[in-house]
């Protein structure tokens, strides 16, 4: 069976679901060998929303969790207020499969206790277990040199099989393109731009993170973002920022903390993670 028979018989699936697979069929004919992506210390997702355009690299295991807690305030609400706090974790797991190609999971949860006042009394909601379940793609499209951006492409895939509070109709995709640059010996730029569907409708939102960072010690480095959803007619952003800390070239422990002045709420989170990876081959020293 060729593709597009393959697309045509899947008509079960929302009708964006088959552009996504046609893209990610692309994807995976790309190039996945090369350059090496493997790096002497750890390139982990966290800290911050932004993710880079690079894999692990072969044969390497690698895993980022992190722990959250947030509030947030519903601005101009003229019968009321609704304002909640969330605890949320998210665990990663990545694994490379050749040196530019990689697969893994994600998986969240979320514990979110929001408060409604108005002229009718005060009433509770409160949302936990699971919040998203997500298999993963990302491969490298292209491996930059100084001032020109690295590129990268990641498929997200979020499945239903979450918990009743948060769980979507139908499958919800993600499509990221990632870009990292030097900006000096110091400074470096990455940036994500994509579309992302909730699950419950065929219309996406674009989003897009701006991640500036700073090597301040071979062991020591800090960044700042801004990031946004977009749709018809808003814009939501959020700023955050953070540090990062090299315990060895496999460890990696972090803390940031973000707030929403352009969203239609107020709303504030601290997170700290950890990410570490396990090499599964050594790497002979070159001299």
């Amino acid at each position: 069976m060729d593709i597009l028979s393959l697309l045509s018989s899947m008509s079960t699936f929302p009708s964006y679901f088959r552009y996504l697979f046609l893209l990610l069929v692309v994807v995976l004919f790309l190039p996945s060998e090369g350059m090496a992506q493997y790096a002497e210390t750890i390139r982990s997702g966290r800290p911050g929303q932004s993710i880079g355009p690079f894999t692990t690299g072969a044969r390497v295991l690698q895993v980022q969790a992190g722990v959250d807690y947030g509030q947030y305030a519903f601005r101009k609400q003229f019968f009321g207020k609704t304002d909640g706090r969330v605890i949320g974790s998210d665990v990663v797991v990545r694994m490379g499969i050749t040196e530019r190609f990689e697969m893994g999971i994600g998986v969240a949860y979320r514990n979110d206790l929001a408060r409604t006042r108005s002229f009718a009394g005060e009433s509770e909601t409160l949302d936990q277990g699971v919040s998203a379940f997500s298999v993963r793609l990302r491969s490298n499209v292209y491996e930059g040199k100084g001032i020109i951006p690295s590129v990268g492409f990641q498929f997200n895939l979020g499945l239903p099989a979450v918990s009743k509070d948060f769980r979507p109709k139908q499958v919800a995709p993600k499509i990221t393109v990632m870009t990292a640059q030097n900006l000096g010996k110091r400074f470096g730029l990455t940036t994500n731009w994509g579309a992302v569907w909730d699950g419950n409708s065929e219309i996406p939102e674009a989003f897009y993170i701006i991640n500036i960072g700073f090597v301040i010690t071979d062991f020591v480095s800090i960044f700042a973002e801004q990031y946004a959803n977009m749709g018809k007619g808003y814009w939501n952003g959020s700023v955050d920022g953070g540090f990062a800390f090299l315990i060895n070239p496999d460890l990696q422990l972090d803390v940031l903390g973000g707030y929403g002045p352009f969203n239609v709420q107020d709303d504030w989170f601290v997170s700290t993670g950890v990410s570490w990876r396990i090499r599964f081959n050594k790497r002979e020293k070159t001299e």
